[in-house]
């Protein structure tokens, strides 16, 4: 007999369609953009736990704020950290470690203010002496940050009554002499004899480089730029391996040199702080664009100093030779001796010591030596003052003669300078190698007049390019022409101050270049353009006017004209090919200009389009960074990115029975303890159980061996 089929009940139609509709319902109501999602509850209550040692949950929670923070994901954070503070059963250990975490969440937003009263909190519970010397030493800087100057003293004593290292103890003096300088507490002339008498100090030894800073900060503030580059000078020379502190002087000779238009020392200052400076710096960057933009000017301007010098030397008399070179190599010479006992006195420095504590420990604490020689400070102290008062002498007998056959040079016995001893001769082979790179032929003159004409047009063309610098281009130019008026640059040379006038304002001057362009070089590419100024817009390539329509909406950018730009975007990806190449970089810098005209929501969405339309672009990842940066967590799918609802970490299905882990800790025959090995007995119903839970390695240190726990585990 045939069966027939039998219709479903409509019962059953409406109840799928009543689970279709809350389903989509409860889509609707998650707010999948919401900044301080509700994180995900824990069933069971965490604090009552029934074995012997502290649970770990408290101090998780503590660890989730800590990385919620350094994800931007604050308001979360702050919600951890409220419920551990407000609870009674909190252990001492977290709750010393919450007030340091708020006051990091509180800066890491920028709220200095916010951050005071997190720190004083931690300051007054916190039981480790020099913990709490740190907190008070960041609350007194935030203090001082908010023009909270008395709050801030006090806090500094606070740092040097608790007794913390030395190192914290100078940095809480010095910071508190620096605060009551910059408030005018004390003045300038009181400021520098505390910081000199803090350099003459034998336990500041280590730290001079800083105290040698603080002065040159004094004597930029006073408006003293050549004494701040002395000081910073001798921080740099004193530096006892403080690489900051090295950069930061280094960093600040540069800036002051770069503003004075001293560009060959500037670049040279950059280098050096290159190489010292952390690339976690903000400033990293910037002082590596410096170095690679001064390198071309840096080498134009020494070829201009160095082939004038030539050319000027090759116009002196024989006699005036003879006795520039006599003087070349007496420097050389005292240099040579200079170096050699400077190398004299750092081989005598690494010779090794003995300190008090040594010598009792060699003689058996039989009460110790009163031995100067046997104290470490008074060697030291002694080494000092000999060397004030003597100069650098070196490891020779008979230092105190007037003379020394050996190097040629004595030391003054007041100030240890070195001086020449006998005057200098000079033979007429090493007058020849000295001036070996003079011209003397009319073809050599011409070749370094050329080296100076090519090097004056470069850096006409350097200033603009690499510094934008219109004025500093106009001189070179203006050299250019003045030393050479038939010079082969002459038409692009007119064009540069043609455009550089016209961007200062000189209008006289801008009519004039380009008068001389259209008499000298009417053909010219360049009288076009003065002509006609839509000349080289009309010349371009549609790629070229594609390029140039980007750079200059992302100027507008920017500039902050962020709707305008927004506008010429749309328009602009309307009427590019569909497969144009900069298609990525409109739709990155469109989710740009939407995150600051519309918010959040929409922003996201725009940098979602971005990365299901461009992708393995470098406009993709930087969205990705970004969305992850917004504290979105989002799974990859073949249409983009498909963001993961906060609240929907774990799926549950009501029908689903709950499933049981039996955990048994054993111990080897020999009483040894071994990794636990887990089994799931009902395996076929553990779908939702990661992978990675039955590779994790637990220890049993600290549990009891050959007890069944039973640990029960959600969907």
């Amino acid at each position: 007999m045939a069966k027939t089929s039998t219709p479903k009940p409509s019962s059953t139609v409406n109840n799928t369609k009543e689970v279709a509709d809350a389903s989509e319902n409860k889509k609707k109501k998650q707010k999948p953009f919401d900044e301080n999602p509700k994180l995900p509850k824990v069933n069971g209550n965490p604090d009552n736990y029934f074995l012997k040692h502290k649970p770990a949950h408290q101090e998780a929670q503590l660890w989730l704020a800590k990385t919620l923070i350094e994800r931007d994901r604050f308001g979360e954070a702050e919600n951890i950290l409220r419920s551990l503070e407000a609870k009674d059963n909190t252990y001492k250990e977290i709750k010393e470690e919450i007030y340091p975490v708020q006051a990091h969440s509180a800066l890491s937003r920028g709220q200095t203010e916010k951050a005071v009263e997190p720190l004083s909190k931690a300051v007054e519970i916190t039981g480790d002496r020099i913990l709490r010397a740190r907190y008070a030493y960041i609350l007194a800087q935030v203090l001082e940050r908010t023009n909270r100057y008395n709050d801030a003293l006090a806090a500094y004593d606070q740092v040097v009554k608790l007794k913390p290292t030395y190192e914290m103890t100078f940095n809480a003096l010095l910071s508190k002499l620096k605060m009551q300088s910059n408030t005018g507490n004390v003045d300038s002339e009181k400021y520098a004899d505390a910081l000199n008498k803090m350099i003459k100090d034998d336990k500041n030894q280590e730290y001079q480089d800083q105290l040698y800073f603080a002065l040159a900060q004094q004597e930029l503030k006073n408006g003293n730029k050549a004494g701040a580059i002395a000081k910073l000078s001798e921080s740099i020379r004193n530096s006892a391996g403080n690489q900051v502190q090295k950069a930061e002087s280094y960093y600040t000779i540069a800036q002051l040199y770069f503003e004075d238009d001293e560009y060959v020392k500037a670049k040279y200052y950059f280098d050096s702080t290159q190489t010292v400076m952390s690339k976690n710096d903000l400033r990293y960057d910037q002082v590596v664009a410096y170095s690679k933009n001064l390198s071309s000017i840096a080498t134009n301007l020494e070829t201009i100093q160095l082939q004038d010098s030539l050319i000027r030397i090759s116009q002196l008399s024989d006699k005036e030779l003879k006795d520039l070179a006599a003087d070349i190599k007496k420097k050389a010479a005292q240099a040579a001796a200079a170096a050699q006992v400077a190398a004299t006195q750092s081989t005598k420095s690494n010779l090794p010591t003995l300190n008090v504590a040594t010598q009792s420990a060699a003689l058996g604490q039989q009460g110790g030596s009163v031995f100067f020689a046997y104290d470490d400070r008074a060697v030291k102290k002694g080494q000092r003052d000999f060397s004030r008062e003597w100069g650098g002498i070196g490891l020779q007998d008979n230092w105190r003669r007037s003379s020394s056959a050996a190097f040629g040079v004595i030391a003054s016995e007041s100030t240890g300078e070195l001086q020449q001893a006998a005057p200098t001769s000079i033979s007429e082979t090493e007058i020849d190698e000295i001036f070996k790179d003079v011209p003397r032929t009319p073809e050599q003159m011409d070749a370094s007049n050329k080296k100076i004409e090519d090097a004056l047009f470069a850096l006409g063309q350097l200033f603009r390019s690499e510094l934008s610098n219109s004025i500093k281009s106009v001189e070179s130019l203006d050299q250019l022409l003045k030393r050479y008026p038939d010079t082969e640059h002459a038409m692009d040379a007119y064009y540069l101050l043609y455009v550089d006038h016209t961007e200062l304002g000189n209008s006289q001057e801008a009519t004039f270049y380009s008068k001389k362009i259209l008499d000298e070089f009417a053909d010219s590419e360049y009288a076009k353009y003065i002509n006609d100024p839509s000349y080289l817009q009309n010349a371009l390539t549609d790629d070229e006017k594609a390029e140039k329509y980007y750079q200059d909406v992302h100027m507008m950018f920017d500039q902050g004209q962020y709707e305008p730009a927004l506008k010429q975007l749309v328009q602009a990806k309307n009427n590019l090919p569909a497969k144009h190449n900069l298609l990525s970089k409109f739709s990155f810098l469109t989710a740009m200009c939407i995150g600051k005209l519309q918010g959040r929501e929409p922003y996201v969405n725009a940098l979602k389009e971005t990365i299901a339309k461009y992708p393995n672009t470098k406009e993709e990842e930087r969205a990705k960074e970004i969305i992850r940066l917004l504290g979105i967590r989002f799974t990859e799918t073949t249409e983009g990115i498909e963001e993961i609802n906060p609240e929907a970490y774990f799926n549950l299905t009501e029908d689903d029975k709950m499933h049981m882990v039996l955990v048994v800790l054993k111990t080897e025959a020999n009483g040894q303890e071994r990794n636990v090995k887990r089994s799931c007995p009902i395996t076929m119903g553990c779908k939702k159980i990661k992978k990675s839970f039955w590779e994790t390695r637990l220890s049993t240190k600290s549990l009891l061996p050959a007890r069944p726990i039973i640990a029960r585990l959600s969907n």
